[in-house]
């Protein structure tokens, strides 16, 4: 692709429409990545060394292009390759403590439904707070856009009217993001074989609050009555939940 000399829009565009396909194929799990060639001083030598001792299985491709720094497209091209390489260091510190072909690993929009007592409550060791995460997969005679759906509104408004009665502190919906690009590029960076999860409950309760709420008739109906809606539209069978002390690590 060679954009050495004064273009026209079309003639840009096109320019453009390639260089993504290249960047798309940088990107598409097969671990080939952009070797692109610009004007001096936009930083090629240096990104290319890091590279190259970073990913020797590099397939490399090349794109003649000129105005990719006045188009932001090298600076796009230079943002995908350093979030693989992100990707690839953490898989490989993963490694250390986790299955990862047996981890899920997903990307969240959070939305907050509850909130109650300090914002971003963090459930430290020793603190007074425990979260109760519970991942899901949609049913499969429902589907994710159904299920989603579900999740949002009559699941998301019984847990709002239970959680006073829980004594509820935080209640966070996490609902997956699908993004064509960085999804495949982690699961392929992390080895994994199973899906993310369709959602994520996250509870956060005062431990004293919980243990009082859960030893009451009424309080244990309101936690079935959680795990029913979820029925609903998840496949708890195969959805693990879990409590954490949470550490912040930066």
């Amino acid at each position: 692709m060679l954009m050495g000399r004064e273009t026209t829009l079309v003639e840009r565009q096109e320019a453009l429409d390639e260089l993504g396909r290249i960047v798309s194929d940088a990107v598409d799990g097969r671990g080939a990545v952009a070797n692109v060639l610009g004007p001096a001083g936009i930083g090629k030598t240096a990104l290319l060394d890091t590279l190259a001792s970073s990913c020797p299985e590099a397939r490399v491709l090349r794109a003649r292009c000129s105005l990719l720094e006045r188009d932001y497209s090298f600076g796009t091209v230079r943002q995908l390759l350093a979030g693989a390489q992100a990707m690839r260091k953490l898989a490989v510190d993963d490694k250390h403590m986790t299955d990862l072909t047996r981890s899920p690993a997903w990307f969240a929009d959070e939305r907050v439904i509850v909130e109650r007592g300090p914002g971003r409550t963090v459930a430290l060791p020793g603190g007074p707070y425990l979260k109760f995460y519970s991942g899901w997969y949609a049913r499969g005679d429902i589907g994710r856009d159904d299920a989603h759906a579900a999740y949002r509104d009559r699941h998301a408004e019984l847990v709002a009217s239970v959680a006073a009665d829980l004594g509820l502190a935080r209640y966070v919906q996490n609902t997956n993001i699908y993004e064509p690009t960085v999804g495949p590029l982690l699961k392929s960076e992390r080895g994994t074989e199973p899906d993310g999860f369709d959602g994520l409950d996250e509870f956060v309760w005062l431990r004293d609050d919980l243990i009082r709420a859960l030893a009451t008739p009424q309080g244990r109906r309101a936690a079935e009555a959680v795990g029913e809606s979820q029925d609903a539209f998840g496949d708890r069978a195969t959805s693990p939940s879990w409590f954490v002390f949470e550490r912040l690590l930066y």
